[in-house]
């Protein structure tokens, strides 16, 4: 039988793989595949942008090669 309840923190079990409070103190990271993140440099890029978007921050990034990404966030507009 279905119940209904008050609340829940669906936050539980959601964590993030990546350190984003980390990644996003405003410092520019060199990060490197198979050391700071283990997917494709570009679905790594991808979710450093949603987890930036969720901060309502600004990110800079730039894929070097195929696996480093250099990138830096910012909680006001870079120019």
């Amino acid at each position: 039988m279905s119940r209904i309840i008050e609340n829940f923190d669906f936050s539980i079990g959601r964590r993030s793989k990546y350190d984003w409070d980390t990644f996003f103190d405003g410092n520019i990271y060199l990060l490197k595949q198979g050391e700071d993140f283990d997917c494709s440099t570009a679905s790594f890029r991808t979710q450093a942008y949603n987890a930036a978007r969720s901060r309502q921050g600004r990110l800079l990034t730039s894929i070097q090669d195929d696996k480093t990404l250099v990138m830096m966030f910012s909680e006001h507009s870079i120019r």
